[in-house]
């Protein structure tokens, strides 16, 4: 049997880091789909809070007491605060999700060059 010449066995080797690599960017773009996830569940969750807000304003009413409209007007204005603060924290979740969704891009895209890398490699390979 014929021994593999040392180009071979280097294409090989090549091959093996490649392998690492590209196995390194998978495990990179799961956990920035889990991350992405949890940060959509999170956007979610607030998203729901202020329309519970929102809802709650809505039906508040003056009560028929002494000094209801003062107390009216503090728990709108509480309610409007309240609903400005998730909303803040809405888009800062957004932003954050459209930012790993940019690094997802990213990665995918390193992770296709390795893989064309590996495969000219494997064809060279081939022809030694």
């Amino acid at each position: 049997m014929k021994k593999p010449s040392k180009q071979w066995l280097e294409f090989s080797q090549i091959i093996g880091i490649l392998d690492i690599r590209i196995s390194r960017k998978q495990r990179e773009l799961l956990k920035l789909k889990k991350e992405l996830t949890e940060i959509e569940e999170r956007a979610t969750a607030i998203f729901e809070k202020v329309t519970e807000t929102r809802e709650a304003l809505k039906a508040l009413r003056p009560a028929e007491e002494a000094n209801s409209i003062d107390i009216y007007f503090h728990r709108s204005d509480y309610y409007k605060s309240t609903i400005e603060n998730h909303l803040i924290d809405y888009s800062f979740l957004k932003e954050q999700a459209e930012k790993v969704q940019q690094s997802m891009q990213k990665v995918n895209k390193e992770k296709f060059k390795l893989e064309k890398r590996k495969d000219a490699l494997k064809e060279v390979q081939s022809v030694l």
